[in-house]
């Protein structure tokens, strides 16, 4: 028997459905991690701008794996550099994932949430993917399906709501969005919004990534971060299954406990794993710097070495727009770091790569 279309509950919430006391523990973990989280980039000796934009690229990947996309982050990061595979329906998603993201917070500076919001962020998200002329920026206009399997071994999980409500509901959840009228601490919030914008699916594609990338910039609209760089999805991808179930338990069951639970505890695990990496590096920056002016004596190297911490997979060319060195002088001296065993390179004659291994062993 098919299932029928879904009709969410409008938001907020009834009191009922939403008990704190289920989930105090994990809303207070959550909490402080994400202040220790905002500390810990705040007073890194690496500057914010050399650390985001490969967390970045991170975040993309791992939401885009959660689609059961195959991609790596050295894939893009290769591919940045070296760009080979212009039609890969993969890549574009990473680089749109993280355009959306900036696109996003750009707009959230003087504007609040609105129906334009999502049209012009999904328009991004989609930008160049195959049939995106026919529905990037739009709201749906035909039933859609959500489902596991492929081709005629599709099982459908859940049927989101008729194409005729979506509107209705997405008003509803962008006035919760700007003005919530209940007392829920933000970050349940933050869990709230997600599901329901899930539920929705207002979208034709691109749902799951929209909804993801509403998580951090939520979090930065309410000032609970300081830029909107917080990502979830490598924690919601380490428990992908659970994380679908749960969502779905919230309309079958009106679970809606044990799902802010589950978010909770991925906003906890990853902000401690964000905390690790971003102390791994600073360690391993400070470390760096000390070595690499013992062993190549020039100051310039010190923009090279921060160029690599931004794009730790570079060519010469990006590492003299990144630095505004000159090519002898960034050649001669990543030449140096190589043979110091700071860079690693592939010895190509024409786009030669430079890696920074060290970095991408504590990203991935």
């Amino acid at each position: 028997m098919s299932l029928p279309a879904y009709t969410p509950f409008s938001l907020p919430l009834d009191e009922h459905l939403v008990n704190c006391d289920l989930f105090f523990d994990e809303l207070v973990n959550a909490t402080v991690t994400l202040r220790l989280y905002e500390e810990t980039l705040k007073n890194s000796k690496l500057d914010r701008n050399l650390l985001i934009p490969t967390l970045k690229f991170k975040e993309a990947v791992a939401s885009s794996l959660i689609e059961g996309t195959m991609i790596t982050i050295d894939g893009v990061l290769s591919n940045l550099a070296d760009p080979q595979e212009t039609n890969n329906t993969s890549l574009f998603e990473v680089l749109n994932y993280c355009d959306a993201i900036e696109f996003g917070a750009a707009y959230l500076k003087n504007n609040t949430f609105s129906n334009e919001f999502f049209w012009q962020v999904h328009q991004v998200l989609m930008k160049g993917e195959k049939n995106a002329h026919l529905c990037a920026g739009e709201y749906r206009s035909v039933q859609n399906y959500v489902g596991t399997g492929t081709g005629s071994n599709i099982i459908t999980k859940y049927v989101p709501p008729t194409p005729d409500v979506v509107p209705s509901f997405m008003n509803n959840l962008i006035n919760y969005i700007n003005r919530p009228k209940d007392n829920l601490r933000t970050i349940v919030q933050t869990a709230i919004i997600h599901a329901q914008f899930e539920t929705i699916h207002p979208f034709n594609d691109g749902n799951g990534r929209v909804g993801r990338i509403l998580i951090p910039l939520y979090l930065y609209y309410t000032h609970q971060i300081g830029s909107p760089f917080f990502f979830i999805s490598d924690a919601l991808e380490k428990d992908r299954h659970q994380y679908y179930e749960l969502l779905n338990n919230t309309r079958t069951n009106n679970d809606w406990n044990s799902w802010i639970r589950f978010f909770l505890n991925a906003v906890t695990q990853q902000g401690e794993r964000n905390i690790r990496i971003i102390s791994e590096i600073n360690s391993l920056y400070e470390y760096q710097c000390s070595e690499v002016l013992k062993r190549i004596r020039s100051t310039k190297v010190i923009q090279i070495l921060n160029a690599f911490y931004k794009n730790p997979v570079s060519t010469v060319k990006q590492v003299v727009d990144n630095t505004g060195l000159s090519m002898p002088t960034v050649n001669r001296l990543l030449n140096e770091m190589v043979k110091a065993g700071f860079l690693k390179t592939n010895d190509k004659a024409r786009y030669r790569l430079f890696t920074l291994n060290d970095v991408l062993n504590i990203i991935r």
